[in-house]
Formats: structure tokens, sequence, C-alpha cells
């Protein structure tokens, strides 16, 4: 029978965790029927510019028709056309506009240029991510070819062992280890693992972020502070039960679970070992890493998943306080 009562009942949104693997294939329950992962991740790549080639026409002329006194105007000279309306001729009553609409679009297009240029500046940089090792959260290729070559990829891998290897921003993805150095620029939202400093601490300057200029400590999760190593990296076996992305820049919350348990720290009778963390072992994309000598760490977060891309939001289309002032007079 149907209960109104439940139906009226006040339900809570349900929280989709996320779970990155690390050197662990991911259970069937999070595989779908071809034995790829249910879980997508975002690039990367990040993008602040607003048009493409193909979008910048139709998008630019809606933009600036958009604003109530271009948009009067075009109607006036439609109007010129008709006969019946016309006072002077319609190529005459249309240039000025032509003319403004244009200038208008060579500036945004300028200033849309410069922001490819930025985004591609930032995409392009070089950080170390872990080679020679398989990242479990993505789905190997369907194809024949390359699931041979993938396969061969793996033997190559066995033989030469692990190894940092350079890699661009856009490139780096959930779950793979990185490795940062002192004065450079963190590429995505990342779970410090070990650091080069006493007591596994790091410093970071978040001035990007939040506008402050002090830096901030930060420190690693102590039961795995002894990964050095690339092969330190791949000898250990665990996966991150993390919040979904948010914007909240003071608040983060996982948990570490080492279904294996660990070396101080055997598997128990009541289950893996699972250790707690929080915003205190997380490095936020756009910050510095200062007066540490290296960090290791793994990616939970990219791209438009990161605290600061959701921060950000579009890039808004700018318009002057003379404007919003005409726009309801008109």
């Amino acid at each position: 029978m149907f209960n109104r009562l439940k139906f009226w009942e006040r339900r809570e949104p349900q929280v989709c965790t996320r779970q990155v693997y690390v050197n662990a294939p991911l259970p069937q329950s999070k595989l779908d029927k071809k034995g790829r992962p249910r879980q997508r991740y975002a690039t990367n790549t990040i993008t602040t510019s607003k048009y493409s080639i193909l979008s910048f026409v139709p998008k630019n002329l809606y933009e600036q028709f958009h604003r109530v006194a271009n948009f009067f105007f075009l109607l006036l000279v439609i109007l010129q056309w008709f006969p019946e309306f016309a006072t002077i001729n319609p190529i005459v009553a249309a240039l000025p506009m032509f003319i403004i609409t244009g200038i208008t679009a060579i500036k945004d297009g300028f200033e849309d240029f410069k922001r490819h240029v930025t985004d591609r500046s930032v995409n392009h940089r070089k950080t170390w991510t872990l080679g020679n090792w398989t990242n479990y959260n993505y789905p190997n290729s369907t194809s024949k070819f390359f699931s041979f070559q993938s396969k061969t990829s793996e033997k190559l891998n066995e033989k030469n062992g692990p190894t940092w290897k350079e890699t661009m921003f856009r490139d780096v993805r959930v779950g793979d280890f990185i490795k940062l150095h002192n004065d450079e620029f963190i590429p995505a939202d990342i779970l410090i693992l070990s650091t080069s400093e006493p007591n596994s601490l790091c410093y970071v300057e978040t001035k990007n972020l939040d506008g402050e200029t002090n830096l901030k400590i930060r420190s690693s999760v102590p039961e795995i502070d002894h990964l050095e190593t690339a092969e330190d990296c791949t000898s250990i076996k665990f996966y991150v039960d993390s919040q979904p992305p948010a914007s909240n820049l003071y608040s983060y919350n996982a948990t570490l679970v080492f279904p294996e348990g660990l070396p101080d720290r055997p598997r128990s009778r009541g289950g893996p070992v699972k250790i707690a963390v929080n915003l205190n072992s997380l490095l936020l994309r756009g910050c510095v890493l200062k007066n540490t000598e290296w960090v290791i760490g793994l990616v939970v977060f990219t791209g438009t998943d990161t605290k600061l891309a959701l921060n950000s939001g579009e890039t808004p289309s700018k318009r002057s306080q003379i404007e919003r002032l005409m726009n309801p007079q008109m």
C-alpha cells in the first residue's frame, strides 16, 4: 500500500565517495560488463578561454546582442529594410552598428587568445609521475592492436622496473604517484604520502588560492612516510576512500584502507587497517611547494574536480556599470 508519510518524508541526498585503488585491481563491483572501471575522472586539462574557432562568431554575437542597447539598434536597422518604415538607406543605418560590433569582437577575440596562450602554458608545465607502472583506475584499450600493445608495455615495465618520468600537467591522472620538488607548482589535488623533511612535514604557499602569503604546514600520512623511491611506491597496496569533489578550501576527509595491513600494523580480525586523513595531508592545485626538497603524493582530484577549479567558475562576460544601468531603462 502506498505510504503517504514516506512520500513526503525528506530524504538526505546520497553522497557518492571516490575510491582510488593503488597497486591493486578494482573489485568486480567497480567494473562494467566489459570489465572497464565504472568511475570516470576529469582530465587534468584546464580551460579558462570562452571561445573556440568554431564557436567564436555565434557566441560572441549572442553576447553582444544580449545587451539591450545593441538589440534595440538591430531592430531599427531591420526596420529600415521595409519601405513603410525606411527613413535612410539601410546600409548607412547598419554601418555604425557593424563597426561597433566588429571592434568589440576583435577586442574579445584578442583577450580570449591570451587566455588560450595562458591555458597552453599551464597545461604544458612539467612534473614527475611514476612510469613503468600500472594505474588500475583507468581502462585498457578495447582495440586488439592497442590491447596487444598494452600487454607488451606491461612486460617491458616488469623488466625495466618503475621509474620517475617527466609528465605534462594535462597528462596527470587520478591514482598516479607524483613526485614534487621545491618551488614547483602543484598540478592537481594530491594526498601527501611522504616528504624529505623531518617529521614528514612540508611547506606550501597558497596565495593563488586564498591570497595569504605566509607558508602553511602540511604533513604526510605517518604510517607510510617511508616511501622514498619508485620501487617503494609499487610495493604498497591500498585504496583511498575519499569524499567527492567539493569547493570548500578548508575541509577534506578521506580514509586510507590497507586490505593486507601494514608491516608494523598487520591485518587484524576486525578487518583491514584504516587510517583517517584530512586537509592537513592534502596539497591543492595552484599552490607552490616551498622549503621542501621533495614530496611523494597520490593524485585524488584532477582538472575540473580540483578545489581551485570548483571555486573559479566560468569566465564571465565583461559588463560596465553604465551598461547595467542602461539595460532596464532601454
